[in-house]
């Protein structure tokens, strides 16, 4: 994981923020996510904080998640629901 994270913070420093780059980082947050399983959401507030960079970023470049990643989202959004 610590090396996704670092290739993202390396496609930041590299380039311009333009939609390539957002969607690079937005599938390098979505190889990080799929680590995880869905049920990890619930107690891990830094994937929590990961989702919501993820949600962020596809958002940005009107991007469709992938499967996994929307049952990522969707629990996510549960939770914050419920908070």
């Amino acid at each position: 994981m610590k090396e996704i994270l670092k290739e993202i913070s390396n496609i930041t420093v590299l380039t311009n923020k333009n939609r390539e780059t957002t969607e690079k980082i937005a599938m390098k947050l979505e190889e990080v996510v799929t680590l995880y399983e869905v049920s990890d959401v619930q107690d891990n507030s830094v994937l929590q904080d990961i989702i919501k960079q993820y949600i962020d970023y596809n958002n940005q470049i009107n991007r469709h998640p992938s499967a996994i990643g929307q049952k990522f989202i969707d629990e996510y959004n549960r939770i914050t629901k419920s908070k």
